[in-house]
């Protein structure tokens, strides 16, 4: 699948797709070799670690079954120039229901429908369909998936409030980063954690930032539901799922 052109135009697809940090535990033991029990130590600490952080943070994301927010999109270079903004709006519900539909500069819209994604393109007047089994471990699956075992495709770490999730099977993403808020929802619920901005590195060095404002949990199903124009071009790359 041609990630890289889905990134570079309003990033859309970015935003909630996984990749890690690589992160190498080492351990010294004095002088001499180590044995393979000091060897295994590390690794059995840092798999706790990983467990204890995919554990947390899969407790937030649970605690949020219903999203809804505006964004403001920036892709950097490795200089830290930037190439792009973007600002729109993004929409999820526990179960895979996602939305992401950004206005400025151009349209377009990322979105689920039962089991497929949908990417459309105001600006070619196209609509790309994936199967979300094409796409393995992206975030879109993750943060709205009723599938727990899909969290088990990455590794996480913590800081504080600040969760980076590493992809066992990375492709063009090297990390994300997810930062929660204590944000208050409403005058009525109070305050509570909710998702401030999401962090992707890309494999060619370029950087997604995506910053949420205004965050809500008032979603409803038709949030969901995106009219396509009669004569928008179909390219539908579901078939990709039975190639061999």
């Amino acid at each position: 699948m041609a990630y890289s052109r889905l990134f570079s135009k309003g990033g859309a697809l970015t935003a909630l797709k996984s990749a890690g940090i690589g992160m190498v535990l080492a351990a010294s033991l004095g002088a001499g070799a180590m044995t393979a029990h000091a060897a295994q130590a590390p690794a059995a600490v840092k798999a706790s670690a990983t467990n204890a952080a995919r554990a947390s943070l899969k407790e937030l994301v649970d605690a949020i079954p219903r999203f809804t927010a505006n964004f403001k999109q920036e892709l950097t270079d490795e200089s830290g120039t930037v190439l792009s903004e973007a600002r729109g709006k993004i929409y999820m519900m526990n179960p895979d229901h996602f939305m992401m539909h950004t206005r400025i500069p151009d349209e377009t819209a990322l979105y689920t429908r039962g089991k497929d994604i949908y990417y459309y393109d105001a600006a070619v007047n196209q609509v790309s369909i994936f199967s979300m089994d094409n796409l393995g471990s992206n975030p879109i699956i993750l943060l709205s998936s009723s599938d727990p075992a899909r969290w088990d495709n990455y590794s996480v770490s913590r800081d504080g409030s600040i969760y980076t999730l590493i992809p066992k099977d990375p492709q063009e993403v090297r990390s994300i980063t997810i930062k929660f808020i204590n944000h208050n929802i409403d005058g009525r619920k109070g305050y509570i954690n909710t998702i401030d901005s999401l962090t992707i590195r890309m494999d060619d060095g370029n950087t997604n930032f995506y910053l949420f404002t205004n965050q809500k949990d008032a979603v409803s199903r038709k949030n969901f539901e995106f009219s396509l124009p009669p004569d928008v071009e179909i390219d539908d790359q579901r078939w990709l799922l039975h190639k061999t």
